[in-house]
């Protein structure tokens, strides 16, 4: 009987250890879009009044990834994003343009699955990531040149909030068990409205933040591997 149990604890204990592929830890970059739609602006183009655009900004951090299954785990990052958008107009032939920017601290908590083959394989991360405001500021620019100081905006907005996330992406094997490189398209909506009760536009989209980027994930593995 006891070695029968003993057997049967023993072959637990293999399938867990074949299943698991261990835990990774690395930095990641990410380049792209991430707006900010105000529910009080009309977007359509005007020509010769008020236009509205979105510039490309970087985003940055760190990623952990815990794998119990081959093809399944979870993925937490700490990553540092700013969002925002430009309007710009002209009057009496002085181009102007108010850039409004958001700085945020983002905790994505995500599920990962990725299936393939030693070398390459895909991966889908998806779920909700937990934003929180540190700055949000505006600028005066006309004709190319600073005008004033910046407008802190801060009390305008919620300190914080939450969007969803989904990246499909290739992860590369580089160092077989020890280093990964993950090249990914990530993007995120908001959920909530950005603006404190206060401000809330009633009838309106409450989605205020979008996103869109290429990311690179370098993941070296701590514990594990296959």
């Amino acid at each position: 009987m006891k070695n029968i149990i003993l057997a049967a604890v023993m072959g637990f204990a293999a399938i867990g250890a074949s299943a698991q592929t261990g835990f990774m830890l690395g930095p990641r970059f990410g380049y792209g879009i991430n707006g900010v739609i105000d529910p009080r602006t009309d977007y359509t183009p005007k020509p010769g009044n008020r236009d509205y655009g979105f510039d490309l900004n970087a985003n940055y951090g760190v990623a952990a990834v815990y794998m119990p299954f081959k093809k399944f785990g979870f993925q937490a990052e700490l990553n540092a994003n700013e969002a925002g958008f430009n309007e710009t107009y002209s009057v009496n032939k002085v181009d102007t343009v108010y850039k409004y920017r958001l700085k945020y601290f983002e905790v994505p908590l995500l599920l990962r699955f990725q299936t393939g083959g030693e070398i390459a394989r895909f991966y889908v991360l998806g779920g909700p990531q937990l934003n929180f405001l540190t700055n949000a500021r505006a600028q005066l620019d006309q004709n190319g040149e600073k005008v004033g100081d910046e407008q802190d905006l801060k009390a305008r907005y919620n300190k914080s909030g939450a969007s969803l996330l989904i990246e499909p992406g290739v992860a590369i094997s580089v160092l077989p068990d020890l280093m990964s490189v993950g090249l990914g398209l990530r993007g995120t909506y908001g959920i909530g409205d950005l603006y404190i009760k206060d401000l809330q536009v009633e009838d309106t989209t409450k989605n205020n933040r979008f996103g869109g980027s290429a990311n690179l994930t370098v993941l070296f593995t701590l514990f594990g591997g296959d």
